[in-house]
Formats: structure tokens, C-alpha cells, sequence
């Protein structure tokens, strides 16, 4: 199967990405995250938020995003072993 951008496929204009292409992206966002969280008081003064705000939000997306990764290594364990 080609590797098709994620963005593409999740609005539903190709197929879905196989399971490696989605676990790489998926730990391309966890980076971008934990890059944007070293930028948090630059962020805040953009933004104009709190610093706390901005870290709380970058926080629970990168816990959303490392839970992501988590299920998709289990799942590809499981087809590896079903395989």
C-alpha cells in the first residue's frame, strides 16, 4: 500500500495510512509538541495566554498524542503475532 499524508486521508479524500505511516506520524506531532513546549513564553506572548495555560494545553496533547502511540504499537504487536 502507498504511504498516503495523514491529513489527506482523514478528510477522506484517499485511503487510510497503514499503521506504520500512522505511528510515524504520530511521533512527528509528539516533537512538534515537545518542541512547542520549550517555546512555551514565546508562545504565551504571541498568543497573548498565560504561560501556565499554554503548558497545560501543550501537556495534554502530548499525553493524548503518546496515548495514540501506545495503542497503535499494540495493535501492530497483536497483527505481528496474528500474522
Amino acid at each position: 500500500m502507498p504511504k498516503i499524508p495523514f491529513p489527506a486521508a482523514a478528510a477522506g479524500l484517499a485511503e487510510q495510512p497503514n499503521l506504520d505511516t500512522a505511528i510515524e506520524e504520530t511521533y512527528n506531532a509528539m516533537a512538534l509538541l515537545d518542541i512547542a513546549s520549550f517555546c512555551a513564553d514565546d508562545l504565551a506572548e504571541i498568543l497573548d495566554t498565560p504561560h501556565n495555560q499554554i503548558v497545560g494545553s501543550l501537556g495534554r496533547l502530548l499525553r493524548l498524542a503518546s496515548g495514540q502511540v501506545m495503542t497503535a504499537l499494540t495493535a501492530l504487536e497483536q497483527m505481528e503475532k496474528s500474522a
